[in-house]
């Protein structure tokens, strides 16, 4: 039961992050709102691992490491992330957010050549690509002609 709330919790935090960032951006700059957002998180870990009593690493190549994914798989992409809302809307940026598997699992499987792409992984790419395809089609992703125009913010989300 406590797994499913932990996925629930993580689930309600990771679908408001863009709307989290629109707000924020719209009080502070971006770049010193993703600092302190960051800074949050990093309180948060630390308070966790202090009621878990879990003990930090003692190994300087693992705080490299930690170092490594934490800057690329976290810190960039939320910096261009937030960068990228002061030029197009939270429904655009959250469509690019939701093609990131999608790409991720391509270039796994064709650069790696490591991940296997069985039927249920290629049916759950092709549902999530589906749902973007619909907010596009149907009119409810927030794009427009004027937005299309300006690929300031298009950009910066895909960097």
């Amino acid at each position: 039961m406590i797994q499913v709330a932990l996925i629930l919790i993580a689930g309600i935090f990771l679908g408001s992050s863009v709307v989290i960032n629109r707000l924020g951006i719209a009080e502070m700059p971006p770049l010193f709102f993703v600092f302190a957002r960051l800074s949050v998180a990093a309180f948060a870990f630390a308070i966790t691992l202090l009621i878990l009593k879990r003990a930090l690493p003692t190994s300087r190549k693992i705080w490299i490491d930690i170092a490594i994914v934490g800057i690329t798989n976290a810190g960039i992409p939320l910096i261009f992330f937030t960068l990228a809302l002061q030029f197009i809307s939270s429904a655009v940026l959250t469509i690019f957010i939701a093609l990131i598997p999608l790409f991720t699992a391509l270039l796994g499987r064709y650069w790696l050549q490591q991940e296997n792409l069985t039927r249920v992984k290629l049916l759950g790419l092709l549902l999530a690509l589906g749902g973007v395809l619909f907010l596009i089609f149907t009119g409810t992703s927030g794009l427009n002609i004027s937005a299309a125009l300006d690929l300031r913010g298009q950009l910066l989300a895909f960097a």
